[in-house]
């Protein structure tokens, strides 16, 4: 499924970022069944530092979490695995407070064109170990790359906390 700022999802879905003038992401497509997504981004000008000519670590990680926020929300409005339990205002009460980056891991290949690149975030593994604790797990990945050659990639855990109970 495509999703742009025509759609009513991905526009409120990225309102945390909108304020700020920070949104990156301008379309992506979304498969629920995989919990796979492609986005494109485009950085005109950098919301926290002059330019620096080139993606770098911080707009990695709001690349990241405007491609991983959206890809939640798909999953939810869909009632992909692992949110078969979640509603949407479910999701809107817990986007922002209750999904956590535990660690991250992120390697740059070669510099990429912020104003052109595409992104794509997968869902590795989830992990219910600490249901019980209202905790889900996300193991998942990110690649991000332009035309050119440009190439980052990493690997984030999430945590979702307070998740809503199973029925």
């Amino acid at each position: 499924m495509l999703f742009d700022d025509s759609n009513p999802l991905f526009h409120r879905c990225l309102d945390p970022y909108r304020s700020k003038g920070a949104i990156y992401l301008r379309s992506c497509e979304i498969d629920t069944a995989t919990m796979e997504s492609q986005g494109q981004f485009s950085i005109a000008e950098s919301c926290y530092i002059d330019d620096t000519g080139h993606f770098n670590a911080a707009e990695f990680v709001m690349c990241y979490n405007q491609l991983m926020y959206m890809s939640l929300c798909a999953g939810v409005f869909h009632k992909a695995h692992p949110f078969e339990n979640w509603s949407m205002e479910d999701f809107w009460e817990r986007q922002l407070p209750h999904v956590l980056i535990q660690q991250l891991d992120s390697r740059y290949t070669r510099p990429i064109n912020a104003r052109n690149f595409s992104g794509k975030f997968v869902i590795d593994e989830v992990d219910f170990s600490r249901r019980e604790r209202g905790i889900v797990k996300l193991h998942t990945s990110v690649e991000f790359s332009d035309a050119t050659g440009g190439r980052a990639r990493g690997k984030v855990l999430l945590a979702l906390t307070n998740i809503p109970a199973t029925t």
